[in-house]
C-alpha cells in the first residue's frame, strides 16, 4: 500500500521531499502561514477537494482520499490520497497493455466531464499490478465546455489549435509518456508506441461520438481530427509510429527544461540554481528546433503518405505542430529575458543592453520560415551563461534595480 499525497507549503513553496515514495504525507496549509497567502493556499486546498470529488462523480478512477476540515469553517485544511499503485517505473513498475483500457477509459471520462487535469506527470496517475490505473493532484485543473465551435474556460493553460477539442491524453504525453518512452530501448519503443496508438483508436472514437452528442455536425473540423487518429491509429504505418515517437522525444526534451527552469528557480524547495535557469533556456531552443523539423516532416508527409486517411491526418499535425512551434517559440523567448532581470529569484544574466540585444535576435527569427536560424540566439545565450558569476550578478542587478 502506498501514500500518494501534495507536498505541505514550506513558505509558499513546496518541499523537495519526491512526491511519491510511500511516505505518509499530504497537502496541508502551515501553521505561519497568513494574510493572502493563507487564503490563496486555503483555495487550492478547496479547490483540490472538489475537483478531486468531481472527477470522481464522473466515472474518474480517484485514489481514497481524506479530508480534514477547519474547524471555524467548511474550508478544508488537509487533503491525503490513498492508492494500491505505484509511479510509472521501465524497470520496476511497466505501463503494459492491460493498463491501456483503463487508462484510456480515465481520461476519456477527464474530457467528458470538462476537466482539464493540466498536471499528468508520473507522480499523479498510479499504475496497479492488476492493471487498474488511478489519478490524483487536481490542483492544477481547469474546467472547459466547449459547445458549437465554443471553448469556453481556456485561460491559455490549453495551448493546442482552435480546433481541437481539449484531451487529456495529450497532457499525459507530454507530463509523463515522453519520458516514459525515451527509457525504453530501441526494440521495446518501437512495440510499446504501436500498441499504445492502436489502444489509444477507441480514444478518439469515443471522443469523436461525444462531440456529434454535443451538436457538432460530422463535417466540424474537431470531429473529422478526432475520426481521422481513431482510423489511422487502429492500424499504424511505420511513419505514423515513427512520427509519434518523435513527438514523445521532443514533448520528453520540453519535460526536462521544464524541470530544469523550475527547480534553477527554487520549486519545491529546490536551492535557486542560475546555471540550470540558463540550461533550461539552451535545451528550450533545442526542443524549438527539433519541433521545427517535425512541423517541416508532417508537412511533407500530408503529401506524400501513402494512404489518404494518414495524408489528411498529417494535415491535422502539421497545424498541431505549427502551434508548438509558436506556443515553444514564445515560452523560449519570454524565459530567456525573464533571465536578465529576475528580481524574485536574484539571476541578472547580462546586462539591459546584452537583454535588448537577446530580444532582438528573436524577433530577427521567423518561426514560419522552414529552416529558421537559431544558432546566432543560442551562441550569444552560451556565452553570457559561461561569463556568468555572482560578482558580474551584483553589478546587473545593481543596473536592472536602479531603472
Amino acid at each position: 500500500m502506498k501514500i500518494s499525497g501534495i507536498l505541505p507549503y514550506t513558505s509558499g513553496r513546496f518541499n523537495n521531499t519526491p512526491a511519491f515514495l510511500g511516505t505518509k504525507y499530504s497537502l496541508s496549509i502551515k501553521p505561519d502561514v497568513t494574510g493572502e497567502e493563507y487564503k490563496r493556499q486555503q483555495a487550492e486546498l478547496d479547490k483540490e477537494a472538489n475537483q478531486a470529488e468531481r472527477a470522481r462523480q464522473r466515472g474518474v478512477n480517484v485514489p481514497k482520499y481524506k479530508i480534514k476540515k477547519d474547524e471555524d469553517s467548511e474550508h478544508v485544511k488537509q487533503i491525503r490520497y490513498e492508492t494500491a499503485g505505484d509511479i510509472p517505473d521501465v524497470n520496476n513498475n511497466p505501463i503494459r497493455h492491460k493498463h491501456f483500457k483503463n487508462l484510456f477509459k480515465n481520461l476519456y471520462y477527464l474530457d467528458r466531464a470538462g476537466i482539464f487535469h493540466n498536471d499528468l506527470d508520473k507522480s499523479h496517475v498510479f499504475f496497479q499490478d492488476d492493471g487498474n490505473v488511478e489519478i490524483d493532484c487536481f490542483r492544477y485543473s481547469l474546467n472547459f465546455y466547449k459547445g458549437y465551435n465554443n471553448l469556453k474556460g481556456n485561460d491559455g493553460s490549453i495551448r493546442t489549435p482552435e480546433f481541437m477539442f481539449p484531451s487529456n491524453e495529450d497532457t499525459f504525453k507530454e507530463h509523463c509518456l515522453g519520458e516514459y518512452v525515451g527509457k525504453l530501448n530501441e526494440d521495446r519503443r518501437y512495440d510499446f508506441v504501436k500498441d499504445y496508438l492502436e489502444q489509444r483508436s477507441n480514444y478518439h472514437a469515443r471522443r469523436g461520438d461525444l462531440l456529434v452528442n454535443r451538436g457538432f455536425h460530422l463535417n466540424n473540423k474537431a470531429v473529422q481530427y478526432e475520426d481521422i487518429q481513431a482510423e489511422v491509429f487502429l492500424h499504424p504505418s511505420n511513419q505514423v509510429v515513427n512520427y509519434e515517437i518523435k513527438k514523445l522525444d521532443n514533448y520528453a526534451l520540453k519535460r526536462e527544461a521544464f524541470t530544469e527552469w523550475d527547480e534553477g528557480g527554487g520549486a519545491c524547495g529546490h536551492k535557486i540554481s542560475p546555471e540550470r535557469r540558463f540550461n533550461a533556456i539552451l535545451l528550450n531552443l533545442e526542443c524549438l528546433e527539433d519541433a521545427i523539423d517535425m512541423r517541416n516532416e508532417a508537412e511533407y508527409l500530408s503529401r506524400c503518405a501513402e494512404s489518404k486517411a494518414e495524408r489528411k491526418y498529417f494535415e491535422f499535425e502539421t497545424e498541431c505542430a505549427k502551434k508548438r512551434v509558436d506556443n515553444l517559440y514564445n515560452d523560449t523567448k519570454g524565459m530567456g529575458e525573464w533571465n536578465f532581470n529576475d528580481f524574485n529569484s536574484g539571476i541578472y544574466l547580462g546586462s539591459q543592453d546584452e537583454k535588448e540585444f537577446f530580444t532582438f535576435l528573436f524577433d530577427e527569427v521567423n518561426p514560419n520560415d522552414i529552416f529558421p536560424d537559431i544558432r546566432e540566439i543560442k551562441e550569444f545565450y552560451t556565452a553570457l551563461a559561461k561569463r556568468w558569476n555572482p560578482e558580474l550578478n551584483s553589478n546587473y542587478k545593481t543596473e536592472f534595480e536602479a531603472r
